[in-house]
């Protein structure tokens, strides 16, 4: 088992600082720390971890933001709902206008997409239409 000497923080300060300030090689990096150069590299080569910034409890991910917020999500299911009961079936672009929302903000797609994230996925309408609330009360 080999022994290896533990690089004191100085000298690792040292090696970034004259790495990025000074653009020196690795082997003159080496040299003026007196580390062996592999570990200079692999001091040089480390990515530091970021900081977060983000609150604790937060959600945020990264990536791709979100068009529609969470928010108007619940909007469009709102509407949906109030359009099924009302007229039996919907299209997105009625619900998308019952909502408030626009298409400015995101495509046709992207508002079927959440719709069919939160399980309301398209359904052929009917030719006769949905029972109404009455009817199915008798029926029952």
């Amino acid at each position: 088992m080999a022994f290896y000497r533990k690089i004191s923080s100085v000298q690792t300060a040292l090696a970034l600082f004259l790495r990025k300030y000074r653009n020196a090689s690795y082997r003159e990096i080496a040299r003026e720390c007196g580390i062996c150069k592999s570990s200079v590299a692999r001091i040089c080569c480390q990515n530091p971890p970021k900081s977060k910034t983000n609150r604790p409890g937060s959600t945020n991910k990264g990536g791709v933001q979100r068009k529609v917020s969470h928010r108007s999500v619940r909007k469009l299911i709102r509407a949906l709902r109030e359009l099924r009961t009302k007229y039996g079936h919907a299209t997105v672009k009625s619900i998308v206008k019952r909502s408030g929302l626009s298409f400015e903000m995101a495509s046709r797609r992207t508002f079927s997409r959440y719709l069919n994230e939160n399980g309301y996925g398209y359904l052929q309408a009917r030719n006769k239409g949905l029972l109404s609330e009455n009817d199915r009360k008798l029926r029952i």
